[in-house]
């Protein structure tokens, strides 16, 4: 449903804390054909551990003919998998151990946020008219995606009514999928690593005929026809966790881009909920 752009984590570069084959696999994407892209998502998926596994191994990983793993190995730029398990091992997984230091940590963080640039292209004006003009907004996330999740339900709760977070503490979002459907808008959030239910829960949303926003990393690039609009961002790091400054800076985006469409009407209700804040003493004051 959505065009696939070179996303925000692709670089030719090899800057500390990317990756040249995340990059790689980025560019082509859009040219690949569909079982050539399950297996470069399977790769972007093991990029921390590829240097372990053999051609085979990626082959059963992925379910894809080892022929056409070799005709994507040369797509990509590579002469066999020997070469691209090589850079794997030598750009890869970074061991847990002393930091690269403050300077390279502030530089990745840098490109990760400059590279959210690219969604001024219309695709975040698009996604956010599609969040203010729905008759119910559901932001779903789980894991590491649910602090997203639930940061970008509060913004939006202050400019717009009939906007919940899924799933509820100890719940499960079935029963509160239930309506949801043409006019309203899903918000998944998508970051690595996703549970092992995302495919079956990005298929219902898909079901329920609703509009999809997929907030996500490279690795979910193989989702971008399933879904109305794809923001993606990156969690490259220059040490061995994943870094969601860029996740957060997004749902800043989403968020001031709302509160310009909203307008007088979303004043007025930021209003009142300060008031609500007044009166229940909730918030401190300045």
């Amino acid at each position: 449903m959505t065009a696939v752009d070179e996303e925000d984590t692709g670089q030719a570069t090899t800057a500390v804390g990317s990756s040249p084959i995340e990059a790689r696999i980025t560019t082509a994407f859009p040219e690949l054909t569909g079982q050539e892209r399950r297996a470069a998502t399977t790769i972007l998926e093991h990029l921390d551990d590829l240097a372990t596994y053999s051609s085979a191994d990626l082959s059963e990983l992925s379910g894809v003919s080892r022929p056409t793993l070799s005709r994507l190995y040369r797509r990509l730029g590579y002469g066999s998998f020997g070469e691209l398990r090589d850079e794997a091992r030598h750009a890869g997984g970074v061991p847990i151990g002393p930091s690269q230091g403050v300077e390279a940590h502030l530089a990745q963080e840098t490109r990760n946020i400059s590279h959210l640039g690219r969604l001024a292209d219309g695709r975040l004006e698009a996604a956010v008219l599609s969040i203010m003009g729905a008759g119910d907004l559901v932001v779903i996330g789980y894991r590491n995606s649910y602090p997203v999740a639930m940061h970008l339900r509060e913004q939006l709760a202050q400019l717009r009514p009939r906007t919940r977070l899924l799933p509820l503490p100890g719940q499960t979002v079935a029963e509160d999928m239930v309506g949801v459907g043409p006019g309203d808008t899903v918000v998944l959030v998508g970051l690595r690593r996703r549970t092992s239910g995302f495919d079956a829960l990005l298929n219902l949303c898909v079901e329920s005929r609703a509009d999809i926003i997929l907030i996500a990393d490279n690795s979910a690039l193989r989702y971008a026809d399933l879904v109305t609009h794809l923001l993606p961002c990156s969690l490259d790091a220059s040490g061995p966790f994943s870094s969601y400054a860029a996740a957060m800076s997004l749902v800043a985006m989403i968020a001031n881009e709302a509160s310009s469409i909203a307008g007088a009407q979303g004043e007025r209700r930021v209003g009142l909920i300060t008031e609500g804040y007044r009166q229940l003493d909730e918030i401190e004051h300045p």
